[in-house]
């Protein structure tokens, strides 16, 4: 989950999970060091959100289908505007 606002969302995992909470300005750092790794981290979150809006449509709510567009455009806002 990527988010710079509270949430009060719930996620269960089906099995062990081990969460990490990396700081904006460290993923910052590194896009900004290492511009390629964008690409595989819009990748990333593309096949993560597919899985999660998969998910949601087997259980019949309504979804928004995001391209590699959509997502890219979103992060590359999130790291230049960060909202605190």
């Amino acid at each position: 989950m990527l988010t710079t606002e509270p949430s009060f969302e719930e996620f269960i995992p089906k099995s062990d999970v081990t969460l990490i909470r990396v700081d904006l300005d460290c993923v910052r750092g590194v896009v900004n060091a290492r511009p390629e790794l964008k690409e595989k981290l819009v990748a990333l979150v593309k096949e993560r959100l597919d899985t999660v809006e998969a998910a949601r449509a087997t259980s019949r709510r309504s979804t928004r289908r995001l391209t590699m567009r959509d997502i890219r455009l979103g992060i590359e806002r999130w790291l230049r505007h960060p909202r605190y």
